[in-house]
């Protein structure tokens, strides 16, 4: 099997990576990428004689020249790449509306291009969120892949742009894609902007985190291990759906969750901080709860979630060089 990842270098999709490089099955992984400052760097299968890096942005001009072999060639095709910051979009959207619209058209076209005579060998996976769902009260049902798109804020708006452009094609061509809409992942190598890493990065140089309003928005947490068990799940097995909710069944508050953090925090580095969080001004139209019903995928794929408790602690050992 042949696997052509884009932002293979970013969070997600480095672990989905190494994962798939350790597969006898698997015998090439491209990896399109374009290097950016959120990148990781010296990845242990850098060195690895399946894995190709082509660095690559999937909204650049130059994709119709040096793409079209490597997607001929390939059996899947993993969708990660993305601009995720949800403050970065609310600042400026340019560069998400380019990655995450533009750049997913660009991919889904030229896949569809290329595989015309050959749409039943191949797969198409395409990773999002589910924020473009918008946001839940407390005592909402979960959203299911029926619930109406509400997307509230750019980064949102531009992932269910992208998410309906790959619908259409399934529908209008019969691509063979599947979209995945995720929950919180959390884990190694997540840049620092995000939740769980900036709070224990700024609680090593001993600063305490800035927590947006009150707190009590709530997230469903998903160790990035099992998120990408998941994926491995859809290439594993014919395609029974176009689209799927894949999540941890771990529902908490920020606060909740910090307050998780703070007790692995003192236990594993031995320390104390005078203050481990402050208050600031709200984001603007901050989604109070997200909460997905993973039902279905758990139905016709399934896997086992990790302990949420030791991956959390795996997870500040990482980010803090604590030992295990």
């Amino acid at each position: 099997m042949k696997i052509l990842v884009t932002g293979g270098c970013g969070f997600i999709g480095s672990h989905f990576i190494e994962e798939m490089i350790k597969r006898d099955d698997v015998e090439k992984v491209y990896n399109f990428d374009l290097l950016t400052p959120v990148s990781n760097k010296g990845l242990v299968f850098e060195d690895n004689p399946k894995y190709k890096l082509v660095r690559l942005g999937v909204a650049s001009n130059n994709i119709d020249h040096r793409c079209p072999a490597i997607i001929k060639e390939v059996d899947v095709v993993v969708h990660f790449a993305a601009e995720s910051h949800v403050d970065d979009s609310i600042v400026n959207a340019d560069s998400f509306i380019k990655t995450n619209i533009v750049g997913t058209y660009g991919m889904i076209s030229k896949c569809l291009e290329y595989w015309k005579d050959d749409l039943d060998t191949k797969k198409f996976i395409h990773f999002s969120t589910d924020e473009v769902f918008g946001s839940l009260d407390l005592n909402d049902e979960s959203f299911t892949v029926n619930t109406p798109y509400r997307p509230g804020n750019p980064y949102a708006a531009s992932k269910a742009s992208a998410d309906l452009l790959v619908k259409s094609f399934v529908e209008t061509y019969g691509f063979p894609a599947v979209v995945l809409n995720s929950t919180n992942n959390f884990g190694s190598r997540q840049h620092h902007n995000k939740f769980i890493p900036r709070t224990l990065s700024l609680w090593k140089e001993g600063k305490p985190m800035t927590v947006y309003g009150t707190g009590e928005q709530i997230r469903d947490w998903f160790y990035v291990k099992d998120c990408v068990r998941c994926v491995e799940r859809i290439i594993d097995t014919p395609i029974k759906e176009s689209q799927y909710l894949i999540g941890g069944k771990n529902e908490l508050t920020n606060l909740k969750v910090i307050d998780r953090l703070i007790e692995k925090y003192e236990s594993i580095t031995d320390s104390k901080l005078d203050t481990y969080y402050e208050f600031v001004e709200d984001r603007k139209n901050h989604d109070f709860r997200y909460s997905v019903d993973i039902n279905p995928f758990m139905d016709d794929y399934g896997i086992t979630h990790t302990d949420f408790d030791d991956s959390l602690t795996r997870t500040v050992i990482y980010y803090t060089g604590g030992r295990w």
